[in-house]
């Protein structure tokens, strides 16, 4: 408005007229705001800017719509838009939009600033004929005080031989420099860093070969794609740019777009900020965390000592104390019955499991946790593991998708022992083959999966004796110090058998009067007579739990009490046989076209496999990994030392049974 106001008010002084302004604001309020906000020594800086640009600014960064938005289909088949959120619920910003925001941003800060209404009145007018009634004496003396007149610019001009506007630029750069003489020192002459002097279509040529071929999942070198380049270059007869000059076009790509592209995801998520925190424990198994790993050493099973497949090791920790609660090694792979045996070492008595392994130490540690924390695998999102929680009061929480740190607690500790594995133990597979070199992992391996077990608690007795950096002190101690004046964890009330069936898998099955028919083997107990004379007040079965590290037994949950029933199978001996094997047994009896399946055919085929494995194992690594899975597994939850179950005759009524009568099928 004021290029119209000053014509106007000149058109009004020729005519011979006093000319009178109402200004609504002459920005005096906001300049005292602004002066109380510098020191006095800087009150007279001509670059003093007393709009507000600053609100401006702000205002831009955090209001500059810059959401991404999608178009969809509404119910009505009219196209809407709406705002784009992630997995997680946060706004996807647009990346136009924000260099958009950006751009106005940069250009707004680059503007001189811009005088006041009176300001510029009384520049075009001067102060002699303006009578002016607010009071801004204060800024025409600091005007009068810092602006050098055009004589003395002029004078100024002359004696340094400059032309009149680099004597005001040297003012300038005077001032901005703190009225220190260095700022008038000549600058180094050359071309300024970072100057760029490729033509247009070679900066394009760059850009899309190094978008199309370097920023790619094939992860080609830089040589391979920088001689791509130069036979481009030599095809179009275009000088090729130097190496470092690509190189550094490189780097203006964003490196975390170029990892994402490279390496994918997870790679590109190290690159990024961390927003949030892991879990927070209140006192002792409060939270846990539990997770597995392979472990680093290559086992020698025992009757060969010779090297079998590597174990895996499931590990939970207090998130509290930093205490490590329980772990479980077992050449089976992670499952929800790893995780239960795992469980069943943090709630047993760590004195009996020390004893046990004939180990003297202290692992003052034992009980029910509150709260488990687990990442996303299958195994921790089964049936088994998430029924077993509810049933003895234990809330199974997730790891948020795509935020590893909130694990970091429980992976940096599997990390430090696999490190000392690395270490320590003959047979190390190292982090990769190259770090591998030509050392021979097999060959050197020595330790059996006992004595692995033995070794890692020793391990993890002598880790609870040092500092930890994120708590500050022994976990031992921290734990103790839980214990004694904060709050004693929940034990378990009856056997620790009974605490890990009720993870086991679990499957229903009507009662018949042999008993129970689970996978073509039969189960029977003397406790199940009570309910097969009323078996027909359960029309929905019964829940049976089986352990697959032994098929001799499974449980029967009792429908109008606590607690479960063991039941045998007819032949415990015979019976004794793992899931996978009899898996393999019945794929076996299938490639046979052996259509009859029966509990006595399945034990025999198991049996012949074993008996192969056994023949197999002094040269075949597969078959002494197989012999060591069979031989190896701990079986807290079985006990062969049951009596034989009664033959089906015994448990028949002496009526005749008539053809088809009361004939039953299980399912």
């Amino acid at each position: 408005k004021m290029p119209t106001l000053i014509k106007d008010i000149t058109a009004q002084l020729e005519q011979g007229h006093a000319a009178v302004v109402q200004l609504v604001s002459t920005s005096e309020a906001l300049m005292d705001r602004r002066l109380s906000e510098l020191p006095q020594s800087e009150w007279g800086d001509l670059n003093f800017d007393i709009t507000p640009r600053e609100y401006v600014l702000s205002y831009l960064q955090h209001s500059f719509p810059v959401q991404l938005y999608e178009v969809y289909t509404n119910d009505d088949g009219r196209e809407e838009s709406r705002p784009v959120f992630d997995a997680q619920g946060n706004p996807v910003m647009s990346r136009e939009a924000m260099e958009r925001r950006d751009d106005v941003m940069q250009h707004l800060s680059a503007l001189p600033p811009v005088q006041s209404a009176l300001d510029q009145i009384l520049q075009h007018f001067g102060t002699d004929i303006v009578a002016e009634v607010t009071g801004r004496w204060r800024t025409s003396t600091i005007a009068e005080f810092y602006r050098p007149s055009a004589a003395v610019t002029q004078e100024a001009a002359k004696e340094l031989r400059l032309e009149p506007r680099s004597v005001r630029r040297l003012v300038a750069q005077f001032r901005d420099g703190n009225e220190d003489s260095l700022a008038l020192v000549p600058k180094t002459a050359g071309r300024r860093p970072g100057r760029r002097l490729l033509s247009p279509v070679v900066e394009k040529l760059i850009h899309d070969v190094l978008t199309r071929s370097y920023v790619t999942k094939q992860r080609p070198s830089f040589a391979y794609v920088y001689r791509q380049l130069k036979f481009i270059c030599h095809e179009r007869n275009i000088s090729a740019p130097s190496e470092k000059a690509v190189k550094a076009r490189l780097l203006d790509f964003d490196p975390v777009r170029l990892a994402r592209r490279r390496h994918g995801p997870k790679e590109a998520q190290k690159l990024k900020p961390v927003f949030g925190e892991g879990p927070r424990a209140e006192y002792p198994l409060n939270i846990i965390q539990i997770d597995h790993t392979p472990f680093d050493s290559i086992p020698v099973d025992e009757r060969h000592r010779k090297d079998v497949r590597r174990p895996y090791v499931t590990f939970a920790i207090d998130l509290y104390s930093r205490c490590i609660v329980g772990f479980h090694v077992d050449y089976e792979a992670p499952s929800a019955t790893t995780v239960a045996l795992c469980l069943l070492n943090v709630v047993e008595d760590k004195d009996v499991f020390l004893q046990r392994n004939g180990i003297e130490g202290t692992w003052p540690i034992c009980g029910i946790p509150e709260v488990v924390h687990v990442d996303n695998g299958k195994e921790f999102h089964s049936l088994a593991l998430t029924q077993g929680a509810v049933i003895h009061g234990i809330e199974l929480r997730y790891r948020p998708p795509a935020k590893p740190w909130y694990g970091g607690t429980i992976e940096s500790r599997i990390k430090r022992f696999m490190q000392l594995a690395h270490d320590e133990i003959p047979g190390t597979t190292r982090s990769n083959v190259q770090d591998r070199g030509e050392y021979q992992s097999e060959k050197a391996a020595a330790l059996t999966l006992n004595e692995i077990r033995k070794w890692l608690t020793l391990a993890v007795l002598e880790y609870h004796e040092e500092v930890q950096a994120g708590i500050g002190e022994p976990p031992i101690e921290r734990l103790k110090f839980g214990l004694e004046q904060l709050r004693k964890p929940r034990q378990i009330t009856g056997a620790a058998k009974d605490f890990a069936i009720a993870f086991l898998p679990m499957t229903r099955r009507k009662l018949r009067r042999d008993g129970f028919q689970v996978d073509h083997f039969h189960y029977y107990s003397h406790e199940l007579d009570y309910y097969i004379a009323r078996r027909d007040r359960f029309p929905d079965g019964f829940e049976i739990r089986q352990d697959p590290r032994n098929m001799a037994y499974v449980w029967a949950k009792r429908p109008d009490e606590e607690g479960y029933m063991e039941l045998a199978s007819r032949n415990v001996a015979e019976g004794n046989i793992m899931k996978w094997e009899h898996k393999a047994a019945l794929k076996e009896m299938k490639e046979k076209n052996i259509k009859r399946r029966n509990q006595d055919l399945i034990v025999r085929t198991a049996n012949a496999r074993r008996e192969v494995i056994r023949k197999a194992s002094l040269t075949s690594k597969r078959a002494r990994s197989n012999e060591e899975r069979i031989r190896s597994r701990s079986a807290p939850l079985s006990f062969p030392s049951h009596p034989k179950p009664p033959s089906l005759q015994e448990n028949i009524e002496s009526e005749e049974i008539k053809p088809f009568d009361n004939l039953e099928v299980g399912f």
